[in-house]
C-alpha cells in the first residue's frame, strides 16, 4: 500500500466490477465508491454519486460494455461529475468498443473509431485501456490525441501459461495477433504460429492450417484478443485438432461472449476456455487487478 497518497484520489465503479474495483482500491489505499446506476422501466438510466467530488481525482473503473449503454452512462457521468467539481476525469475501460470500423468501406459507412474518440475524449482527461482491437491503426494516441494509455495484457496471460501448461505452442488465429503471440512465445521459449482467417460475413470464418506441423505434441493454446461470437475460436480450434489430434486451450482477453458464444465454444475440440476479468465472466482465470493498480500507482506518485 502507498503511504502518504493524497485523499483527493478516488476510485467509482460501474455495476459489476465492485470485485476489481474493490481489490485495486486496496492495493493502493485510496477511497472507492459505487455508482449508483439503476434503470427505469422504458430503459433509461438513473445515476447518482454518493460523495462529494469537488477538487478530486476521479477515476472510473469498468469496460465500457455492453457498449452504447454504457458510452451513454459515461457520458452523463462525466457531465455530472465536472458539474461537481471533479478536478480530473480519467476512464480505466480495460475493453474498448468501436475500434473494429476504423475507415470507411463503403459509401455511406459510419467511421465509428474516430466519432466515438472525440465523443470521449472531449469528456475526459485521459483514457486507459488493456489490448484494445486495433486495424490499421496501430497506436491508439494517433486516435485519442495523446489522452490514451494502453496496457499490454501480454504479461499476465504469459504467467498464466507458465504456471499452467509446461509444453506449449502458442497460436494466433490470424496476423494481427501475430506481435502478442510471438512476444509472449519468445518469453516462455516455445514455438508460435500464426494461422491466416479468411472472413466470410460477420458471422462466419475460414481458417488456413499451414504452419500447424510446427505444434509436434505440444499442448495448443489459441490465444485471441476479443471473444466475441466464439466462431473464430471454434473454427480456429477445430483445425488445429483436425491437424494434432489434441485438444485446444482457447484464451480469450476480453469475453464479450455474444449470443450464443458459450454453446458454441462447448466444443469437442476444446479443452478449456480461459479469459481475464476485464468483462466478469465465469471463464475468467486471469486477473487484471495488479497490473491496472501498478499503473495507477505510477500515476498517483506523479501527482505527489
Amino acid at each position: 500500500m502507498l503511504s502518504q497518497l493524497p485523499e483527493k484520489h478516488i476510485l467509482a465503479s460501474f455495476p459489476g466490477y465492485e470485485h476489481s474495483a474493490r481489490e485495486i482500491s486496496a492495493m493502493l489505499g485510496i477511497q472507492l465508491i459505487q455508482l449508483e446506476i439503476r434503470h427505469f422501466p422504458d430503459g433509461e438510466s438513473y445515476i447518482r454519486f454518493p460523495t462529494d467530488l469537488n477538487g478530486r481525482y476521479l477515476w472510473i473503473y469498468g469496460s465500457l460494455f455492453p457498449a452504447n449503454d454504457r458510452i451513454i452512462e459515461l457520458m452523463l457521468i462525466c457531465k455530472t461529475a465536472r458539474e461537481m467539481g471533479a478536478e480530473t476525469i480519467s476512464i480505466i475501460t480495460p475493453y474498448l468498443p468501436y475500434m473494429r470500423q476504423d475507415i470507411r468501406f463503403q459509401s455511406g459507412e459510419v467511421i465509428t473509431a474516430s466519432i466515438m474518440q472525440q465523443f470521449i475524449s472531449r469528456r475526459i482527461d485521459e483514457l486507459i485501456c488493456i489490448e484494445p482491437h486495433l486495424h490499421r491503426i496501430t497506436d491508439l494516441n494517433d486516435l485519442y490525441k495523446g489522452k490514451a494509455r494502453v496496457l499490454r495484457a501480454t504479461g499476465i496471460v504469459t504467467d498464466w501459461i507458465k504456471r499452467n501448461v509446461p509444453d506449449p505452442v502458442l497460436i494466433g488465429p490470424d496476423s494481427e495477433s501475430k506481435p502478442w503471440v510471438s512476444a509472449m512465445a519468445d518469453k516462455l521459449g516455445c514455438p508460435y504460429v500464426v494461422l491466416a482467417k479468411m472472413r466470410q460475413g460477420d458471422f462466419s470464418v475460414s481458417i488456413d492450417p499451414r504452419g500447424l506441423e510446427l505444434a509436434g505434441t505440444r499442448q495448443p493454446i489459441l490465444v485471441d484478443d476479443i471473444l466475441s461470437t466464439g466462431r473464430t475460436m471454434k473454427q480456429a480450434a477445430s483445425t488445429i485438432y483436425n491437424q494434432t489430434g489434441r485438444k485446444v486451450i482457447c484464451i480469450g482477453i476480453h469475453a464479450i461472449f455474444a449470443g450464443d458464444a458459450e454453446r458454441i465454444l462447448h466444443d469437442d475440440a476444446i479443452l478449456r476456455v480461459v479469459t481475464t476479468n476485464s468483462i466478469p465472466h465465469e471463464t475468467n482465470e486471469i486477473s487484471i487487478d495488479a497490473m491496472v493498480a501498478s499503473v495507477l500507482k505510477s500515476e498517483i506518485q506523479r501527482s505527489i
